[in-house]
């Protein structure tokens, strides 16, 4: 099965060149949770970054209790700072 992670900000710059406006299409197992398929994207293991799965912002806690489906929502982005 495949699902379409949308990924955002800075974090854009470490996925594959090519992809159509941070569109990352990846092959996934039924059963797999959203740390499983995570932990297969390039992203740097040291920087915080906020993930959405169907409008739902999941903490930590919970990425290896979500399992993932093809028709899910998956959102990747950097967290914003302001000041």
């Amino acid at each position: 099965m495949q699902v379409t992670i949308k990924v955002f900000g800075k974090l854009r710059h470490y996925m594959p060149a090519g992809n159509s406006a941070g569109n990352y299409p990846i092959n996934f197992k039924l059963g797999e949770t959203l740390e499983q398929l995570l932990t297969r994207l390039p992203l740097p293991k040291d920087r915080a970054y906020l993930v959405l799965h169907n409008d739902n912002k999941i903490d930590v806690e919970q990425l290896a209790s979500t399992a993932i489906s093809e028709s899910d929502d998956i959102i990747v982005l950097a967290p914003v700072k302001g000041g």
